[in-house]
This record gives C-alpha cells, sequence and structure tokens, in this order.
C-alpha cells in the first residue's frame, strides 16, 4: 500500500495497474504524450512520497472501450514512476473524475498543458485535433488534402513539416482552405515528388517554406505555377534552403524573420531568367 502522510478524504485509492495514458503512437485517436523514460527515470532516481502531489484520472469503466478502468488526466509520469519504484501492485490515492468525452477531455489536457514548455508542440497541436479546435483542424485539413505530414503526428516519412510555426504563420497570413499554404503545399510536393531523398529532404524544412511562400505572396496572381514548379525543381531542396538563409541574412533588421521578402529575391531570379520583361514577375 502506499501510504501518504496526509489524504484528503476526496482520494480514492487505486492500483496503478488499473491506470492508463491516453497516447496512441502514429494516430490522431489519442491526445496524450508518450511516457519519457529520460523524465520517469529522473522522478524514480529523485523519489520522494511526499513530492508526488495530486494524480487525476478519469473513470473510463464502460466507456470508449477503454483498455483499463481509469484514464490518466494529470500525473502520468509520476504514475510510471510508481509502477517502477513500488511495483503494479501499488495502490495510489487519486482524484477520480467522472467520464467525459474524448474532446473534453482533450481540452482539459490543452488547458493543463499547453503553457509548459516541456509538453511538445505535436502533442498539443495531437490534442487540439481531438478537441475539434477549428484552426488547429482547418491547417491540418490542407495539409491532409495535398498529403502532408506533421513530423511524429502519424508517422509518414516523407513530405512531413517540422515547424509548425512555419505553416502556422503562413496560414495566418492567408487563412484560406485554397490559399498561400495551399498552393506553397503543393508547388513544394509536386516539384519534387520524383526526386531523390537527398535533392527533396529539405523541402518542407523552413527555409524551403518561406522561399515559396514568400515568393507566391510577393508575386501574388501573376504567378505561372508551372513555371514556378519547374524552378523550384531545378536546383535540390538543400541548396534553395542555402540561398534562402543567406538572402534573410542580407535583410534590413526589420525584415529579417519575415517570410514576405528573402523568398521573391531569391526565386525571382530564376523564375525570371529567359523571359520577356513584360512576363517577368
Amino acid at each position: 500500500m502506499f501510504k501518504k502522510k496526509q489524504i484528503k478524504a476526496n482520494l480514492t485509492m487505486v492500483p496503478v495497474s488499473q491506470m492508463y495514458t491516453p497516447y496512441e503512437p502514429n494516430s490522431i485517436s489519442g491526445y496524450g504524450r508518450p511516457v519519457s523514460n529520460t523524465l520517469v527515470k529522473k522522478i524514480t532516481d529523485e523519489f520522494d512520497e511526499n513530492m508526488v502531489g495530486v494524480v487525476t484520472v478519469y473513470d473510463m469503466q464502460g466507456k470508449e472501450k477503454a483498455p483499463l478502468p481509469y484514464e490518466i488526466n494529470d500525473g502520468n509520469h509520476r504514475v510510471h514512476a510508481i509502477r517502477k519504484v513500488l511495483g503494479e501492485d501499488t495502490k495510489l490515492g487519486v482524484l477520480i473524475k467522472p467520464y467525459e468525452d474524448k474532446k473534453l477531455r482533450a481540452q482539459t489536457y490543452l488547458d493543463l498543458n499547453q503553457n509548459k514548455r516541456k509538453v511538445d508542440a505535436v502533442e498539443i497541436f495531437r490534442a487540439a485535433l481531438v478537441a475539434q479546435k477549428p484552426f488547429e483542424t482547418e491547417l491540418w485539413n490542407i495539409l491532409q488534402r495535398r498529403g502532408v505530414d506533421i513530423h511524429k503526428l502519424s508517422g509518414k516519412k516523407w513530405p512531413f513539416i517540422r515547424g509548425l510555426d512555419d505553416v502556422k504563420t503562413i496560414y495566418v497570413h492567408d487563412p484560406r482552405p485554397t490559399g498561400l499554404l495551399d498552393l506553397t503545399l503543393n508547388v513544394l510536393k509536386t516539384a519534387y515528388k520524383t526526386a531523390d531523398t537527398k535533392k527533396r529532404e529539405a523541402a518542407f524544412q523552413r527555409g524551403c517554406l518561406r522561399m515559396v511562400s514568400g515568393f507566391l505572396n510577393h508575386v501574388k496572381q501573376r504567378t505561372d505555377l508551372e513555371r514556378l514548379i519547374k524552378t523550384v525543381s531545378s536546383l535540390p531542396a538543400w541548396e534553395w534552403k542555402h540561398r534562402y538563409h543567406s538572402a534573410e541574412s542580407l535583410l534590413p533588421e526589420h525584415h529579417k524573420g519575415s517570410f514576405k521578402y528573402a523568398g521573391y529575391l531569391v526565386l525571382a531570379k530564376e523564375y525570371n531568367k529567359n523571359l520577356r520583361k513584360n512576363k517577368q514577375v
């Protein structure tokens, strides 16, 4: 029996073996985050039962085909540390919350974790999808329609983006389903769809995303998309990435960090080659 010095009257003793983590790898069905062995080890190495605090769980008995009776709401790593230090049969005083549907549980997860640095941005995004948050849902719909994944979200090898901030910035600038982000993804994916791994590896990293979106934002409807795709595919993605960052470093200080300028400067030079002046952008 796990004995705390003080146990509040509203806590219920539950075996840690009856609690599970709401996380599913390579899926958007679960909204939690994977267990960090590093964090569990840190807790076990410095284990002090007085520092366990209150663990909260949802009563999932008979609900959603839950694998165990209680879903961990707060205290995931503490529960796993207790399992290692004291064993699976250890009973822990937990605050049992009544069952809520997955959307509400995901929203609570967001409320608890989105301002803590140690929570991965991808897991926050995953929880926002489960909670059906409009912004993340609309952004994900664009990515899905273009067949582009988010790294660590569903396990796709290519194409995927690593920087959520980059696609959010592009989307916020033009929040239409077929707007700037949609066009940017289309250009990059089409340009490198038959390229080998090395040539396309950086295509959805910050440099290329900002370069193409900056160019498209600058030229608006004057772009010949076929020509732009051909221009982009003419060089390996890592070369464009290098050119973009070099151009950005030369911008005036108040323009650095913006996707609106360096992308046009880099791509326009190649795009306009051999074009009549009236056709140039």
